[in-house]
């Protein structure tokens, strides 16, 4: 008794990558890809914290005139930082379902 192998009733396409995917921050250079916009971000994010440390700064010394600059630019980097961390873990729990699938 012979057993044939079982043939595919479809032939599988090759995997492409998503356009806008490509990790072009690797290369140095500034993508528009997913990479790139999350450095962008974070860049942003480092920014605003920078800025409201400063103004912290000219609060402490007596330089700084309007306290809603400084109270703006707290709430700016704030912000930012919860976003940064929500994205975080968002991208940590996609990993960790991606790596629970069963093949």
């Amino acid at each position: 008794m012979t057993i044939s192998p079982i043939s595919p009733s479809f032939s599988p396409a090759p995997i492409t990558p998503v356009r806008g995917t490509e990790a072009t921050a690797a290369s140095g250079a500034a993508g528009t890809g997913i990479v790139g916009q999350f450095g962008q971000m974070l860049e942003g994010v480092s920014a605003s914290l920078e800025q409201s440390d400063q103004l912290t700064k000219q609060l402490a010394t007596g330089d700084l005139t309007d306290i809603h600059q400084l109270t703006a630019a707290a709430a700016k980097a704030e912000l930012g930082t919860q976003m940064t961390v929500a994205f975080r873990d968002r991208a940590v729990e996609s990993f960790q379902q991606i790596m629970a699938m069963q093949i």
